[in-house]
């Protein structure tokens, strides 16, 4: 049952000013009688939480337009000397259809303000304390003075700079500790890492990238056991193989023979196994003859799903590393790893950079042939990052008939280029571009407006 509630003196110019057209010289108030019914306010099927409860007045729902803006994102100012309501929504000045409210870069946006909170709260707890570090020197002590062990194993650390934003940082471990190593897990030795990423980031440079490894007994001479490297903003790991194939949580030889006998030949290619277990994880050695190094992107990611699919046949907890060699050359073609569902491989990522780069560069309209090179980036919450950097300027005649008329035809290109990622690649994307100069000049997103539908380009915003 409704309540009905006798409102007195409510000032109405604010209501007046939104939803009547009579204009007012002066302020006044009067009594009105408004339902009160427990009205709640959902905004994109999410509950919003008001201070101040909705009502109904003559047949007209009321929410507080302060509140209301902070949940359906347009701003909002009182002008008292004007008498005037401004709102501030996000349409654009050439009027494209781009009010929509970026929904899946704010999901991310919100996901990377955790990713920091979790930072900030390391900091904030004393095991990595704050400190500006300002040269290359500084940054190897704190890391001596605060990451002297991997667990139980003493590290002697190295960190130098190798240009730019690049750092190599080493650790090496004594003989009298390769039974601790042993005993580490991967994900052991990753958070070591990962803790030295964030703190080089956060004390010193926010856009270092490091690389290196781990090695017995010396930095450059010794065995290597592990290497590290950074893309975009993620570790990437590649571990050395482990010299037994058996412990009491894995099997090794079991998951070598099923691998033999079910993916021996895969897609006019032929292949084999072997597999070394070290603790619960495994790395996978895959050897072909032909054919393998000629696949698509797409074929080559389908290829590591059923890979994935036969492991998580016999043991579905196991982290993976691998590689696929060339038992020719004995190169390596492929390295890759299966965290959880998860599927990441580096050199994937560089063979789908190479192959949108061959086939999806030109881009035709207005007599003009705009060509771009693609950046392909892991980002934060399983999504991509894609870069793409013309070979115009933002003022050239090109790219300004593509901005007053041909946003649509750039959507449709970039939908062909996208599609072909998510081909390989199961993932939102939200890019960028950027003329030959670097200036960004537009954002793209690329994701689905509902659960189960497709992924789209979404309106290109132009800046």
């Amino acid at each position: 049952m409704r309540k009905k509630i006798l409102i007195t003196t409510i000032t109405v110019l604010l209501i007046s000013t939104i939803f009547t057209t009579p204009s007012f010289t002066q302020s006044y108030s009067r009594s009105i009688t408004a339902w009160f019914n427990n009205l709640t306010l959902e905004v994109d099927g999410v509950k919003a939480n008001l201070k101040n409860e909705p009502f109904i007045y003559n047949n007209e729902v009321y929410v507080p337009l302060r509140e209301l803006s902070d949940h359906v994102m347009f701003n909002y100012q009182h002008d008292e000397k004007s008498k005037t309501l401004k709102l501030k929504t996000n349409r654009n000045n050439n009027k494209a259809v781009d009010n929509y409210q970026h929904n899946y870069e704010v999901i991310d946006l919100r996901n990377q303000i955790v990713e920091l909170q979790k930072e900030i709260d390391k900091l904030q707890d004393g095991k990595f304390p704050y400190r500006k570090i300002s040269t290359t020197l500084e940054m190897e002590n704190y890391l001596k003075e605060h990451f002297k062990k991997l667990k139980d194993v003493p590290m002697n650390i190295r960190f130098r700079h190798k240009g730019g934003n690049k750092y190599d940082f080493s650790a090496v471990f004594s003989s009298n500790d390769l039974n601790k190593w042993n005993s580490l897990s991967r994900r052991d030795i990753e958070n070591w890492v990962d803790d030295i990423f964030y703190v080089t980031r956060d004390l010193f440079n926010r856009n270092a990238e490091i690389e290196g490894d781990f090695r017995l007994t010396a930095f450059n001479t010794g065995i290597r056991y592990a290497n590290y490297w950074t893309r975009g903003n993620r570790l990437f790991f590649d571990y050395k193989l482990a010299d037994h194939k058996k412990n009491q949580m894995v099997d090794g030889t079991r998951i070598e023979n099923a691998l033999n006998l079910q993916i021996k030949h895969y897609h006019n290619a032929s292949f084999t196994y072997k597999v070394f277990v070290n603790q619960s994880d495994i790395d996978i050695v895959v050897s072909y003859n032909h054919n393998f190094n000629n696949w698509t992107p797409a074929l080559k990611m389908q290829y590591l799903t059923r890979l994935r699919t036969e492991v998580e046949k016999l043991y579905d907890s196991v982290s993976v590393n691998g590689r696929v060699v060339n038992s020719v050359t004995n190169q390596t073609e492929l390295r890759f790893s299966f965290e959880g569902e998860d599927i990441r491989s580096v050199d994937l990522l560089n063979d789908l950079e190479k192959h949108l780069n061959l086939h999806y560069k030109h881009f035709y309209y207005g007599g003009h042939t705009l060509t771009f090179t693609y950046r392909v980036n892991e980002s934060y919450s399983g999504s991509f990052e894609v870069i793409m950097e013309g070979n115009f300027t933002e003022n050239s005649e090109a790219w300004q008939q593509v901005r007053n008329g041909g946003e649509v035809a750039l959507r449709y290109f970039i939908q062909s280029s996208f599609d072909h990622i998510e081909s390989v690649w199961d993932v939102d994307i939200f890019g960028t571009v950027r003329d030959k100069n670097l200036n960004s000049i537009g954002d793209v997103e690329y994701f689905s407006t509902s659960q189960y539908g497709i992924r789209i380009v979404q309106p290109i915003i132009f800046q």
